[in-house]
């Protein structure tokens, strides 16, 4: 085989273990972090230990290639990152997120430091910079355990901004305390590195935004290239910016992130669903690479009693000291304090902002630099791992999640969806109301039911919506390509069981309608909103009947004829189940039994 191909071999077998091991974690419902770095492993230092050879040596194959490359990627997930923050939300959550970002970075930064150098890891100067770089939690981590977990009250929002909010914190007091190791800086040079770094950031992040924004809002770039050319800037910008002022790429990209975001509002919905695909390419890839480049003898000294017990540390000790510090005095209870302090997972910005130092630091003659990286893996396998299996009981048994959720989120306000809030409501479900509209928000709210006004298509909705105790999705507005497309949109966090809709107007199996739904048709084939509009104007109502074993599904059906129609069952274990066009359950005694009735319906005769 030539040299060549061998090359084309190896670039796409990285390909193929990346998203290989983010499928193979989709389909076991594993944490893909974990994954990546055993495939990793297993194909870097693993296969050397064991067969004598690498099945894969990123430094042999990309060789002074690793080091940009893993830079310009860590900058492209920094500005997917910043896209997603809305300084609007952000500012909503309030004090917690303001004091988990200044002082809770601040208490991690040095009690991590302090833990390093105490262990004997490090020496103090890379003791500081490992504090430094495992300040980072990050959202590719956060998203995915706080679906895990689904918990309510605030704490699922903050834990969610700060995620977002401390990657550019994290990773800018990093590279200010690498500037600083790198340089042999004291305290005021360091200070004149940070005011640089953050001025060239600033500068060219801004500019690098208007590069992406006014061309945008001018429509002087067809749609087709709206995500290419974004990614041409922020590769841009970043290069500028360190070019002009070293290190300052990571900050310029995350700010341009900001801006985009906030500026361009929904209009930036193509460049940031572009984005997300290429990020999952990018972290993928990216974890393979830096753990397959690890040396043995370099993890075996990473996973020594002392490494573990900084790990310990972390994870008992300085997160949540971090998290009392920055929260006391706050509004949030005591049970969304403990929950924030035992969520902290590091993640891909950690490993990558690792990696990249760790190497620099080499270059620049300081050996001891190497120890980084690995280090920095061992935490982030500990915290994902500990924290994926300790936060979900731990969630429960504070009473801010539930094992097997069972709550509605209703896309659409109308009177039918209001009605059917109400009755479920009333047996103890949590609904919430997702519209567009202003109008049915207000008569939802009005009728003191929970309903919030959001665009159900924005990719940043699902962020900020709290969806604690919710299990099912049920798209019922008029709107037929709507509800389709919000069933897709929603299908990744409620899963193809727990997602469904109203029948399509017209809908039959062969149709083009049938091939555009993508949830399953809820109450009956006909049921659709038109339908289901006529029967309330014409004065049916949605009623919630008690079955017994005297009263039972037989003997609703008897009392309420056959028009009535069946829509929800609410099991005495409180389990929703909807009724469908292809499956009809059968309530049984001590089941609650939601339907829409005839106007003038008997009330059932119990006995006794």
């Amino acid at each position: 085989m030539s040299k060549p191909e061998l090359i084309a071999l190896s670039l796409s077998g990285i390909v193929v273990l990346a998203i290989g091991s983010q499928w193979l974690a989709w389909r076991l419902r594993f944490p893909a972090i974990l994954l990546l770095i055993l495939v990793g492993l297993l194909a870097g230092p693993g296969c050397e230990v064991a067969l004598g050879t690498r099945l894969l040596d990123p430094d042999a194959l990309l060789g002074e290639l690793v080091l940009p490359a893993t830079s310009l990627a860590v900058g492209l997930i920094l500005f997917e990152g910043g896209m997603g923050l809305r300084l609007r939300d952000a500012r909503a959550v309030g004090a917690p997120l303001a004091r988990l970002v200044s002082v809770g970075v601040l208490v991690t930064w040095l009690c991590s430091a302090g833990a390093a150098w105490a262990w004997g890891l490090l020496g103090l100067e890379l003791s500081l910079l490992l504090g430094a770089i495992v300040v980072v939690t990050g959202p590719t981590v956060i998203g995915p355990m706080l679906r895990q977990i689904r918990p309510t009250g605030r704490a699922a929002t903050v834990l969610r901004w700060e995620g977002i909010v401390i990657d550019p914190v994290g990773a800018t007091l990093a590279l200010l305390v690498f500037d600083a190791v790198l340089m042999g800086s004291g305290v005021a040079e360091a200070a004149h590195g940070f005011l640089w770094i953050s001025i060239t950031g600033a500068v060219f992040g801004c500019a690098g935004a208007a590069l992406i924004v006014i061309p945008l809002r001018r429509h002087a770039i067809p749609d087709f290239l709206d995500a290419p050319f974004a990614v041409m800037a922020v590769l841009g910008a970043y290069s500028v910016a360190n070019l002009i002022q070293p290190e300052a790429g990571l900050l310029a990209t995350t700010v341009m992130g900001v801006v985009v975001g906030n500026t361009l509002g929904e209009r930036a919905r193509k460049i940031l669903h572009f984005k997300e695909s290429l990020v999952v390419l990018l972290i993928s890839v990216l974890f393979v690479v830096l753990t397959a480049r690890l040396e043995p003898g370099e993890l075996v000294g990473a996973l020594s009693w002392r490494s573990l017990g900084f790990l310990a540390t972390l994870l008992l000790l300085v997160r949540p000291l971090a998290v009392l510090l920055a929260t006391v005095g706050t509004a949030l209870t005591w049970r969304d304090r403990a929950l924030l302090a035992c969520v902290a997972p590091r993640g891909i910005v950690a490993a990558s902002v690792a990696s990249v130092f760790a190497l620099r630091l080499v270059q620049a003659k300081r050996p001891e630099a190497a120890a980084l990286a690995p280090l920095t893996f061992v935490v982030i396998l500990g915290t994902v791992a500990f924290y994926a299996l300790s936060a979900p009981s731990l969630a429960r048994r504070l009473g801010l999640a539930v094992a097997n959720p069972q709550g509605v989120l209703l896309l659409g306000a109308q009177a039918f969806p209001r009605a059917l809030a109400a009755a479920l409501e009333k047996l103890g479900v949590r609904v919430l109301l997702l519209d567009a509209n202003r109008a049915n928000v207000r008569a939802a709210t009005m009728a003191s039911l929970e309903a919030v006004q959001a665009n159900p298509l924005s990719y940043s909705t699902l962020e900020g919506l709290d969806l604690g105790g919710l299990g099912h999705f049920f798209a019922a507005t008029p709107n037929d390509e709507v509800n389709s497309l919000a069933v897709h949109r929603f299908v990744d966090f409620f899963g193809e069981a727990g997602v469904s809709q109203l029948a399509r107007q017209g809908q039959t199996d062969t149709g083009h309608g049938a091939a555009f739904e993508q949830g399953r048709r809820l109450f009956a084939e006909d049921a659709t909103w038109a339908a289901l509009a006529a029967r309330l104007q014409a004065g049916e109502r949605i009623k919630a009947t008690p079955l017994s074993a005297e009263f039972d599904y037989q003997s609703w059906r008897a009392l309420y004829g056959p028009e009535a129609l069946p829509l929800l069952v609410v099991t005495a274990r409180g389990e929703v189940i909807p009724f469908s066009a292809d499956h009809q359950p059968r309530p049984e005694a001590g089941d609650s039994l939601v339907a829409l009735v005839p106007r003038e319906s008997p009330a059932p005769q119990l006995p006794g």
